[in-house]
């Protein structure tokens, strides 16, 4: 009882739990196998945008960078004058840096422009690489939470729980063993009483029927029958006589086949 009592104390079944083990521990190395970082769903999205219309960001930054270049040559035609200004007129000179200033932030601008034209590449092979991985995380999400940070939350919940679910498991094995062992050795014990209890009714019935003969009752049969029974305290079997007051009658249980008076002597005789 101690030991089915410990059994019962672990909570669930051992096929569900194995069952759950089987699931959570699916979902943690799915996500775990995923090697997702946090916000990288943003960059690929940000990267297949610029995969996807490659070409017309390539073109509109060559007609940036022409543009640019255009208003480079005037600003440079700007910053030439005031210079000029600044020979006739030193008290505005501070125009003419102002204006050197433009022409330098333009120039920066061009060659930002021109590298991030540069830098649109369309390559359809990386393109479907990154829309599967889209995809893929997409899947993630619609599984296991709305954001990335939601899905490796839910991973790191889900491989707690297996941890969990393997020390329950691995606890209720042991539990099984020692109820194993514990019927084992009922079930001996229960044997040895049983045998006992052949032998102990064998002599109760011969000295029985030589006190039944006294009594009158000589051509009556007794037997003590033993019969299996769930294991308990009293052993694993149950113990009842069989009677009948004449060899032609069959034998029957005391209780059901014994007149009172057959009974009385029944019970004096034992």
């Amino acid at each position: 009882r101690e030991a089915e009592a410990a059994r019962n104390a672990l909570g669930g079944d051992g096929m569900s739990l194995r069952r759950e083990l089987d699931l959570v521990g699916f979902q943690a190395s799915e996500i775990e196998s995923a090697g997702i970082e946090a916000g990288e769903d943003e960059s690929l999205e940000a990267d297949v945008s610029r995969m996807r219309n490659a070409e017309e960001i390539t073109f509109n930054m060559a007609e940036t960078s022409r543009l640019l270049d255009s208003v480079s040559e005037e600003v440079g035609e700007v910053v030439a004058r005031l210079r000029k200004v600044t020979d006739l007129d030193p008290g505005s000179s501070h125009l003419a840096e102002e204006a050197q200033l433009l022409a330098e932030a333009v120039s920066e601008l061009g060659k930002g422009v021109s590298r991030a034209g540069d830098s649109a590449e369309h390559d359809p092979r990386r393109l479907e690489e990154l829309e599967q991985r889209l995809t893929h995380l997409g899947d993630l999400k619609r599984k296991y939470g709305r954001t990335l940070d939601d899905v490796l939350e839910f991973g790191l919940r889900a491989r707690a729980r297996t941890e969990e679910i393997d020390n329950i498991l691995g606890r209720a094995e042991q539990v099984e063993e020692d109820v194993a062992s514990a019927r084992r050795e009922l079930e001996a014990a229960g044997r040895e009483l049983t045998a006992a209890r052949r032998k102990a009714a064998d002599a109760l019935v011969e000295g029985a029927m030589a006190h039944l003969a006294d009594l009158g009752m000589g051509r009556g049969r007794l037997e003590i029958r033993l019969s299996e029974a769930e294991p308990g305290p009293n052993g694993v079997d149950r113990a009842e006589v069989w009677f009948s007051s004449d060899p032609k009658l069959e034998l029957a249980p005391i209780a059901s086949g014994a007149s009172g008076g057959e009974l009385s002597r029944l019970v004096l005789a034992q």
